[in-house]
This record gives C-alpha cells, structure tokens and sequence, in this order.
C-alpha cells in the first residue's frame, strides 16, 4: 500500500491512500452502517506511521483500538471492516 506523507500540527503522519482525511472526531460506522462512536485519537510509531486509531463508542461505553487496515475513509465518516473489536 503506498503511504502519503501527510503533516498535521507539525507531526508528519504516514497515511495510506484508505486513511487520506483520518482525523479525530470523525463518526466511525461498522459495514452495515452502524454508528461505532467518533475517532478519539490516532496512535502513530516513531516515523508517524499509524499504529491503531482509537474510538470513543457511541452512548459513553468506552474505547476500541482499532487497526487501520480495518478502516477506510470516505469524507466525514471511517467505516470498518472489523469483525471482531479489540478493546
């Protein structure tokens, strides 16, 4: 997957084409169109490749980390292909 070089507030963050727009407070949706809850915070290695993203889920039931493979970006909302999420 080819990655972009992308800096946001001083920080070069490492995004693959599927993540280009990955930013917090974004609404993350499951495949059937499910509200999950909103992008909190985007988890980056060293170099700013993203790690995981983690997600406030919808109605204050805490937080997911989720694997950015498992996401892709279109506009305003992240949806995701995960099947089983990783608390």
């Amino acid at each position: 997957v080819r990655a972009r070089n992308r800096t946001r507030a001083g920080v070069g963050v490492n995004l693959p084409d599927h993540l280009l727009g990955l930013r917090t407070g974004l609404v993350v949706r499951n495949r059937a169109g499910v509200r999950v809850g909103t992008v909190s915070r985007i988890v980056t290695s060293a170099d700013g490749t993203v790690r995981s993203v983690l997600v406030a889920r919808a109605r204050g039931q805490g937080h997911l980390r989720l694997a950015p493979d498992a996401l892709r970006v279109d506009g305003n909302v992240v949806t995701t292909s995960a099947v089983r999420l990783n608390r």
